[in-house]
């Protein structure tokens, strides 16, 4: 299962999701990611609904976070214009 096909099946994919822990076990390839998930609004109570979820990947070669991204992040600052898409794939002009 790819991490598309896990995104298409949350009720709000990824979009809303705080990465909260990884791991990245570099001698064994193994990646493993912990998010609070939306999964929905409460109306009554009015506010929003998360759930923890834990993927664990296997044969991993590559992983990688904006730092920078993150630092800005936690300050509720909005994330600077740049040459990146949200995939983390250079975006040709």
């Amino acid at each position: 299962m790819t991490m598309q096909e896990i995104e298409q099946d949350l009720p709000c994919g990824f979009h809303d999701a705080s990465l909260d822990y990884f791991n990245f076990d570099i001698g064994n390839l193994i990646l493993v990611l912990k998010f609070q998930l939306l999964i929905g609004h409460d109306e009554k109570l009015n506010r929003t609904i998360y759930k923890i979820g834990e993927f664990t990947i296997k044969h991993v070669s590559f992983f990688a976070i904006d730092p920078y991204f993150l630092f800005m992040a936690s300050k509720n600052r909005p994330r600077p214009k740049n040459k990146w898409g949200s995939s983390g794939f250079a975006v040709r002009k």
